[in-house]
């Protein structure tokens, strides 16, 4: 069977095609037709170009009428509150300059002493010194030895009885050589606080006693006025003396302290005093007898009359060595030998 042709099918060429319109929607219609509503016109009326501006340039009542207060009342709130400022700071001034300050009062100082050193306080006073040297306390006169004999000072850097000993020690080899006084010679010892040779302060008798490490009943103390000690240089009899018990240390012989007390008035019962502490008198005036054996002899005192004064003794291991006293008027002699006590009793008798 013969094929038939093929038939031809009739295509319309693409540009015969219906063509859909499309429309660009813009927000300028919705724009114009707002501007329009605000405006008062006729939303056409109004040109393409403006529309941004009038829509920028329009505000809402609330805004416009603050734009009003700001731009027309701004310069008259400024004026009013600086108004206000001035006349408060005028107010301010006024009472400020009503009110007078008070003038400040100038410091004033002066000077004072406080530990030894010249320091400025405040407030208004005598200047008590200018420098440091002015607060220390000035020399004192030298006090009257109760006997009257020379004197030697014995100056302590330290009050203490180990820097007396010291520099007795140092005195006593000056005796012991003859190069001061000669033998059998009672000399007065003021005994000062200072610094090298110079005396600043002489020890009153509680000091004294302190330094000398002496103990005086306390029944005594407010009975005695003055105090003088002694250094008596003993001679050749009491040398010969240690020679003959074969004694050959030199403190056998060697110098001995006397200790001079003047009372008050005349106690009737200082003697009895005296003999109340005849006990502990050897231990507590032990520091003043220099020698080495200080053992008693025996344990009670004795009497013995020199020149019609009666002495009260107590003899130690060493012959040349005894603890006695003597009540001579107002004075209350304390020896640490019988020559030593001889010696005060000539000079006051």
């Amino acid at each position: 069977m013969p094929k038939e042709p093929p038939q031809n099918r009739h295509t319309e060429p693409e540009d015969t095609k219906p063509k859909r319109s499309y429309q660009i929607y813009t927000m300028e219609g919705d724009l114009r037709v707002l501007l329009g509503r605000q405006l008062g016109t006729n939303p056409e009326e109004i040109p393409a170009g403006d529309i941004p501006r009038e829509l920028a340039q329009k505000k809402s009542p609330r805004e416009a009428w603050l734009d009003i207060l700001f731009e027309k009342y701004l310069k008259i709130t400024l004026a009013v509150l600086f108004g206000i400022l001035l006349v408060a700071l005028i107010f301010v001034f006024l009472k400020l300059r009503g009110e007078k300050e008070p003038e400040p009062q100038p410091l004033v100082y002066h000077a004072v002493c406080e530990e030894a050193q010249c320091k400025l306080t405040r407030g208004e006073g005598a200047d008590e010194c200018q420098i440091d040297e002015d607060c220390q306390p000035l020399p004192q006169a030298a006090p009257l030895p109760i006997i009257p004999v020379d004197v030697e000072t014995i100056v302590l850097r330290e009050t203490s009885y180990e820097a007396f000993l010291g520099s007795l020690s140092i005195l006593t080899q000056t005796v012991s050589s003859g190069e001061k006084w000669p033998d059998d010679t009672l000399v007065a010892l003021l005994l000062a606080q200072g610094t090298g040779s110079t005396p600043r302060s002489y020890l009153d008798f509680r000091e004294a006693t302190s330094v000398l490490d002496v103990q005086i009943p306390p029944t005594l103390i407010p009975l005695i006025k003055n105090y003088t000690l002694f250094l008596y240089t003993a001679g050749n009899t009491e040398k010969a003396r240690c020679q003959e018990d074969g004694i050959g240390d030199p403190q056998c012989w060697g110098p001995r302290l006397v200790l001079a007390l003047s009372r008050i008035g005349t106690n009737e019962n200082i003697s009895f005093q005296l003999r109340g502490w005849e006990p502990t008198m050897l231990e507590d005036i032990k520091p003043l007898i220099l020698a080495s054996q200080t053992n008693p002899a025996r344990h009670d005192f004795q009497d013995f009359i020199y020149k019609g004064q009666l002495i009260r003794y107590k003899n130690l291991e060493i012959s040349t060595v005894t603890v006695n006293y003597a009540l001579v008027n107002d004075l209350i002699i304390i020896g640490t030998s019988k020559e030593s006590i001889f010696a005060a009793l000539d000079h006051i008798l």
